[in-house]
């Protein structure tokens, strides 16, 4: 005999019943989201990829877990970029002398219930333009070192975001 039930809290649905991973397409376009991420322990990775498989164009990837709760992807090196001059706040900083770049780096939007969500950016630590932010955004802990792994042009790099718990009465996601 097997139990079906729904529970649903502030920012998770769980679903168990047989056949109830048929429906995460529905999920996901329930919850107005567009695309989903499938995260996974090892044990699991031959069922989050089946998962995948049936999300089609709604899955943006899978990742998986170590033994320590890590996972890791793959990207492409961030490269810094010229920001745009042609327009009001463009004109104002190149007037005032300021660099019309953004050196290189990687965004991240991190949530979880519970904590605080993290928005921020980890810069490349050999990015000759790190002083140079048109938006101020550099700071010395969002600094990450990108080390060739010695396969082609292929390099890692290794941060550690720590979440906060959210203050008491504070809406999180």
């Amino acid at each position: 005999m097997t139990l079906d039930f729904t529970y649903q809290a502030s920012a998770a649905r769980i679903v168990f019943g047989n056949g109830a991973s048929g429906d995460v397409g529905k999920w996901v376009e329930a919850l107005d989201c567009r695309r989903a991420l499938v995260l996974s322990t090892p044990h699991q990775a031959a069922d989050a990829e089946a998962l995948s498989k049936r999300l089609g164009p709604l899955s943006v990837g899978i990742f998986t877990t170590d033994g320590q709760g890590c996972f890791r992807y793959k990207t492409v090196r961030p490269g810094g970029y010229a920001v745009p001059s042609d327009g009001p706040v463009g004109q104002m900083l190149g007037g005032l002398g300021f660099a019309m770049r953004r050196p290189a780096h990687l965004h991240f939007l991190i949530k979880a219930a519970g904590f605080e969500t993290i928005s921020t950016h980890v810069y490349d630590g050999s990015d000759p333009h790190l002083g140079q932010d048109a938006l101020f955004g550099v700071k010395d802990e969002l600094i990450g070192e990108f080390k060739p792994t010695g396969k082609g042009d292929a390099s890692t790099l290794d941060f550690t975001f720590t979440m906060v718990r959210a203050k008491k009465g504070r809406g999180t996601p």
